[in-house]
């Protein structure tokens, strides 16, 4: 498990800001994860940090030169909170993660837009019968059908021979009859049915594999046998679907940005994959054959709505909504993480008589460690409420990452406080990276203080 320097904010009580009291952060260098560190900043102070406003923000990351830590955000099953039960009012997520990748189990994962890696296409016809304009022996030509659509095409019947006749328009094409015994590529089925020129079959030396061909009109459409090796056009086709199209994914492996691929597969196929069911899904991780990651069509637009590249609507989703806390960067970004991280984390205490004081617990510590820990020498990790307990905690954690109370999906805070409005997410945070970031940091990325979902 990686261990990061996070920031602990530590929280004891929660005074509204219209009395004059505010929160003091504490950061802790623990190694915990989000839990422990709420614990903790429950035990020592009031809890995890709650981040309320920019101003706060800004008090948290009053200095850069450290890293994440854990603070108060987390999620729930239906949206964030803080650790100290806060309504998220405000959220500082970090966004550069506005494009999707499919893992080797199927999975989507947000990532960069700009990363390189593999990528998916595919092609999409209405048409059950392909003609390929391409020069091809019978066996490359049965190696494209198989590879782009099904099979080389099987003609079982009159309708079926008059379609492929008409499309040949007398050029000589393969068909994917052949040896002899006669039968089809698809399946190894046997043809009882046939269209034999007159005089053929003749079975001259290597002549097993069959064309259609029209050397003059009365001959046009009629079938003959011939030498495997000799390139031709061919006709491939596609099995029946149960939409009015079929599609047929493509593995591409060479390492490209989104965008790059993104053109590549328009340029060659059809566009980047497109996902709409758990079928296709099967499909896809059939020619998925690496570890790594690879681009699919799936992006965020202007609006933070993802859409298919292709324009179709996101109808299908593999993410699993998990929990996972949040910690602060030193930039002040918040980012969802997997909650068992070992990070620094902040606690809160409140006083009436002074403050809400926050403090820098600087232990590693994972959430639930810090929350443990905050609750026992505290009162919980602490909650950010508005941008000015941003700022404090900002200028406390003083450039590294820190734990704050954020934890769950749907997001809330450790101290049992209100449910958040998210506000000082980092861009394109949360994100649930890998299915696993189920508690928040605070982070800082040029002075500016963010949220971040993180293990």
């Amino acid at each position: 498990m990686e261990k990061l320097v996070l920031l602990m904010l530590l929280l004891a009580g929660i005074c509204a800001v219209a009395s004059g009291h505010f929160r003091k952060y504490h950061f802790v260098k623990d190694e915990k994860s989000w839990f422990d560190a709420q614990s903790y900043c429950r035990e020592k102070h009031t809890d995890l940090a709650t981040i309320e406003s920019q101003e706060e923000t800004e008090k948290l990351n009053i200095s850069a030169g450290f890293t994440d830590a854990w603070i108060g955000l987390y999620y729930d099953k239906e949206n964030w909170q803080w650790s100290s039960g806060d309504n998220v009012s405000y959220y500082n997520w970090t966004s550069s993660l506005n494009c999707t990748s499919v893992d080797s189990k199927g999975e989507w994962v947000d990532s960069d837009c700009h990363d390189n890696k593999h990528f998916m296409c595919y092609n999409e016809t209405r048409e059950s019968y392909i003609l390929i304009d391409q020069l091809k022996t019978w066996y490359e030509a049965q190696q494209y059908c198989r590879t782009n659509y099904t099979d080389l095409v099987s003609i079982k019947n009159n309708d079926e021979d008059k379609k492929i006749k008409e499309k040949a328009n007398g050029n000589p094409v393969w068909i994917g009859l052949f040896n002899n015994p006669w039968k089809w590529s698809h399946k190894g089925e046997y043809s009882s049915f046939h269209n034999w020129n007159k005089g053929e079959p003749n079975i001259v030396g290597n002549n097993i594999c069959v064309e259609m061909y029209g050397k003059t009109d009365k001959e046009r459409g009629k079938w003959n046998d011939a030498g495997c090796h000799f390139p031709s056009p061919f006709f491939c086709y596609n099995e029946s679907c149960t939409d009015a199209s079929c599609t047929k994914y493509h593995f591409v492996k060479t390492d490209m940005n989104w965008y790059a691929a993104q053109t590549h597969c328009r340029d060659k196929y059809t566009d980047l994959a497109t996902v709409h069911s758990q079928e296709e899904v099967k499909q896809l991780l059939d020619i998925l054959n690496i570890s790594a990651n690879a681009w699919i069509g799936m992006y965020r637009d202007g609006n933070e709505n993802w859409q298919w590249s292709n324009g179709d609507e996101v109808t299908y989703n593999t993410r699993r909504v998990k929990l996972f806390c949040a910690t602060v960067n030193p930039d002040g970004d918040w980012t969802d993480s997997v909650c068992h991280d070992k990070k620094h984390f902040m606690c809160y205490d409140s006083h009436k008589e002074t403050s809400e004081r926050y403090i820098l617990i600087e232990q590693l510590k994972t959430w639930y460690e810090a929350e443990k820990y905050c609750r026992e020498y505290h009162t919980d990790l602490v909650s950010v409420k508005n941008e000015d307990e941003n700022k404090k905690i900002k200028e406390k954690a003083n450039g590294t990452a820190v734990w704050i109370g954020l934890f769950n999906n749907p997001w809330k805070w450790s101290d049992g406080g209100d449910n958040y409005t998210p506000q000082n997410w980092s861009e394109n945070q949360p994100d649930n990276y890998e299915d696993k970031e189920k508690c928040v940091m605070i982070q800082n990325i040029s002075n500016e203080l963010t949220l971040k979902d993180d293990p």
